[in-house]
């Protein structure tokens, strides 16, 4: 499973997530062998398409929520 599936996963359990959250769900992921600043990075860039393509928007500095 890739990054922006779980992410996307996650978007439907919880329909808002700050930045930290997702970091501790994938950290904690088994299928996730990555970590440290690279894990953070695969993130972020995961969350960047996400919000170019729609589903999710930010609302604050470090949380997003589920587009409707």
């Amino acid at each position: 499973m890739s990054y922006m599936n779980i992410i996307k996963n996650l978007f439907y359990e919880r329909a808002e997530l700050t930045l930290n959250e997702i970091y501790l769900e994938l950290s904690m992921h088994d299928e996730i062998s990555t970590t440290g600043e690279k894990l953070r990075h695969r993130i972020r860039s995961a969350i960047y398409t996400l919000k170019k393509n729609g589903e999710i928007d930010r609302i604050s500095r470090m949380t997003y929520r589920k587009r409707e």
